[in-house]
C-alpha cells in the first residue's frame, strides 16, 4: 500500500539511517506520493476533480486550508517538477503505478 511504498523510497534497503537526508526530502516524497495517488484516484473515476480531493485533504486529513492539498500542491509546484521527483523517488519502485499527474491540474 501507499506506507510500504512511502517507506521503501525514503528508508534504503538496507535499513541505514547513516545517510544525511534533508527535512524537505521527506515531506517532498511524501506529497510526490500524495499527487500520484490523487492521480490514480482522478484515473479510476473514484473522485471526479482535483478540486473534490483537496477539499478531502483539507477537511478531513487536517491540510492547512492555507497550503490546499496535492493538486493545489503540484500546480504551485509544476507538473513537469512533481513527475521528475515522482520518478526520482519510484525509481525503485517498478511495481508501484503511476498516475497522470496533469489530471490534477484539470476540471472536470
Amino acid at each position: 500500500g501507499f506506507s510500504e511504498m512511502f517507506v521503501e523510497a525514503v528508508v534504503p534497503a538496507d535499513g541505514q539511517t547513516g545517510q544525511s537526508v534533508s527535512t524537505a526530502e521527506p515531506v517532498d516524497c511524501l506529497l510526490v506520493f500524495l499527487a500520484n495517488e490523487a492521480a490514480c484516484l482522478l484515473e479510476d473515476g473514484v473522485a471526479t476533480a482535483p478540486s473534490d480531493i483537496d477539499v478531502l485533504m483539507v477537511d478531513a486529513y487536517g491540510f492547512p486550508p492555507w497550503e490546499g492539498g496535492p493538486a493545489f500542491w503540484v500546480s504551485e509546484r509544476g507538473v513537469c517538477a512533481v513527475v521528475e521527483a515522482r520518478d526520482r523517488f519510484m525509481e525503485d519502485l517498478p511495481r508501484h503505478r503511476r498516475g497522470r499527474l496533469e489530471l490534477l491540474l484539470s476540471s472536470p
